[in-house]
């Protein structure tokens, strides 16, 4: 085809010049030989055409992949960001530390500014989730940070939960309350943590504070016998060493508790389980601002003159759960049997 057009131009040509020129002088063209120069032009673009090699066009995506690539490592980069940090350390408590019942602590994490904003003292910490809940849920930084500079924050916890491993999730906020992005934290979701180990009511802990002040309940029987009827369980009764972590008080109280799996409890869940106690509590008033909930456990305080109690509901996963422990507990799928209930009320004079 490509020949065939080449030897149609030259022809066409050819007239053009005959149809302008003399009639005197007008020459005589060998067909034949217009030809093979036209085979001869076409050979000579074809090998010319199959020297050079050949050329990819240039497609429409190339310069959007450019510019997606640019925007990517500028999102990247932390200079951008203004609120940024990275979780250093644990200043105390390191993970597993072993607490017995009613033993208050200090937990102190090291956080690094690496954003390009200075954090003030509207920046806090906050308490997330955890069957460990914290004396106060919203702690404000001590200091103003400026950015590449680390900060020592501090949260007070009482255990008061179940048995076995215990943790409290923490994020970092700014003033406005957004969620401070942490390099180094849990799980890759903002969050960092302290984790303990709880010891059981039959150990006896080690009491702090000042000792002998507080008393069991005189009717701590009836206490019992009334839990008995708005949850009909087997309930124990004992006293036991108590630091009070609004007072700093210690003494002995009295322990009243009882544990079950999810197939007693799970339809009730843990406010349909403290609902139902609350409502044996008879001349006990709710004190909200103790209140603390988590996704496995909550703890509630009432009064009643100058006597105290405390009710918590919490669950742990068992131990053929085989849980993973760098994981939300909400990702370790369970079955009711697996999931064990502790419920205690503890109550005190002051």
């Amino acid at each position: 085809m490509k020949i065939r057009s080449i030897s149609i131009l030259l022809l066409t040509c050819v007239f053009l010049l005959s149809a302008c020129g003399s009639p005197a002088s007008q020459p005589t063209f060998d067909v034949n030989a217009i030809y093979t120069a036209a085979a001869q032009t076409a050979q000579a673009q074809t090998a010319q055409t199959a020297a050079v090699p050949p050329t990819k066009a240039p497609q429409a995506t190339q310069a959007p992949l450019a510019s997606l690539t640019a925007v990517i490592t500028s999102t990247a980069a932390p200079s951008t960001l203004c609120d940024s940090a990275l979780f250093v350390t644990d200043v105390t408590i390191p993970d597993g530390t072993l607490f017995a019942y009613g033993s208050s602590f200090d937990k102190v994490w090291k956080l690094k500014n690496t954003g390009t904003c200075t954090w003030n003292s509207s920046y806090f910490i906050q308490y997330e989730n955890g069957p460990l809940p914290p004396v106060t849920a919203k702690v404000f930084l001590p200091n103003s940070v400026a950015p590449q500079q680390t900060v020592d924050v501090q949260a007070s916890f009482t255990v008061q939960l179940n048995s076995g491993t215990n943790r409290s999730n923490w994020s970092l906020r700014n003033a406005s309350g957004t969620i401070v992005p942490i390099s180094n934290s849990y799980q890759q979701n903002n969050m960092f943590y302290v984790e303990i180990n709880a010891t059981n009511g039959s150990q006896t802990p080690t009491v702090t504070g000042t000792v002998g002040v507080l008393t069991p309940l005189i009717d701590c029987q009836t206490i019992r016998d009334n839990a008995e009827i708005a949850l009909p369980f087997h309930w124990t009764m004992f006293d036991e060493p108590f630091t009070d972590q609004w007072t700093g008080k210690s003494g002995m109280v009295c322990h009243v508790e009882a544990d079950g799996t999810g197939v007693d409890f799970d339809a009730l869940g843990l406010n349909g389980v403290a609902d139902a106690l609350e409502g044996s509590l008879v001349g006990w008033t709710p004190n909200f601002n103790h209140y603390g909930n988590g996704a496995t456990g909550l703890v509630r305080a009432y009064q009643r003159g100058s006597e105290v109690m405390t009710l918590s509901v919490s669950w742990s996963p068992s131990a053929d759960a085989n849980c993973p422990t760098n994981q939300p507990i909400s990702s370790c799928v369970l079955t009711p049997q697996q999931r064990l209930y502790a419920i205690i009320l503890r109550g005190w004079q002051q």
